[in-house]
């Protein structure tokens, strides 16, 4: 199902339909480049005003709602499941192992997108994984990861890209299409942080609750600030529906005449 929310396309799907979909991207003969971002209501809020960042998370050819605040912008229907990107990433890195896609890593802090190349061979044996590097997220560091890519040689199916909304977008929509040996690109934030278990994850039921959130404010209290985006999301969630329905009326009422 596709919703716009906030002024950015969204695209709820189920991981299982998220897979197949990347995968009929990567077993098709054309030579197509795709890219996924995982807006959360905190980057959505962010594009209200870097329209940039509206842009580039609205021409993504996938993106899913990784926060659960989506899912509630959607009202909650069967048809609007939560997706978020490291569950993603994971099942596609085990996709991958089975498929023969070759992966590289890109971001993170220093020294973890190596420590993460290794625990994911360790995890899928047989995954291909042709490099790892933590990159610099600005423009005066795309040589060099430009430089890193094309060392690797051959094509490279699945780029992720960990360097936290909205940079890790702007990287994207900057450096993809100068990039033709790789085939699909996904911004995956902390993902790196969670799989190498630098950042622990909530327990499952407290996913299942949609109560992340929670989990991060108590072991990162410093995050309080940035929680705050929250309340502010629903906030215009609000102020979008009234809008909506005083549209709504107005054209109803010509409609009369």
């Amino acid at each position: 199902m596709l919703k716009k929310i906030l002024g950015v396309k969204i695209t709820f799907v189920t991981l299982a339909e998220a897979l197949g979909m990347i995968g009929e991207w990567l077993s098709s003969h054309e030579r197509k480049q795709h890219y996924i971002v995982t807006p959360n209501p905190e980057i959505l809020v962010q594009s209200r005003k870097d329209v940039q960042l509206r842009d580039t998370l609205n021409s993504a050819d996938l993106a899913i709602a990784d926060g659960v605040g989506l899912r509630l912008a959607c009202g909650l229907q069967r048809g609007c499941p939560r997706l978020t990107g490291v569950d993603l990433m994971q099942a596609l890195c085990a996709q991958a192992a089975v498929r023969k896609w070759r992966i590289f890593l890109l971001g993170g802090s220093e020294g973890v997108a190596a420590q993460l190349k290794d625990l994911l061979e360790q995890q899928y044996p047989g995954i291909r994984i042709a490099g790892a590097f933590a990159g610099d997220a600005q423009p005066t560091g795309d040589a060099e990861t430009h430089t890193q890519l094309a060392t690797v040689g051959g094509m490279i199916d699945l780029l992720f890209v960990a360097y936290g909304a909205p940079r890790q977008e702007a990287w994207i929509s900057r450096n993809l299409p100068r990039l033709l040996q790789v085939r699909v690109a996904m911004a995956v934030g902390g993902s790196f942080d969670y799989l190498t278990g630098r950042i622990r994850r909530a327990p499952v039921w407290m996913r299942r609750f949609g109560l992340e959130w929670l989990f991060r404010l108590g072991s990162e209290p410093w995050r309080w600030r940035r929680m705050l985006r929250l309340p502010y999301f629903v906030w215009l969630l609000i102020l979008d529906k009234l809008s909506r329905r005083r549209i709504s009326r107005g054209e109803a009422d010509e409609n009369r005449y």
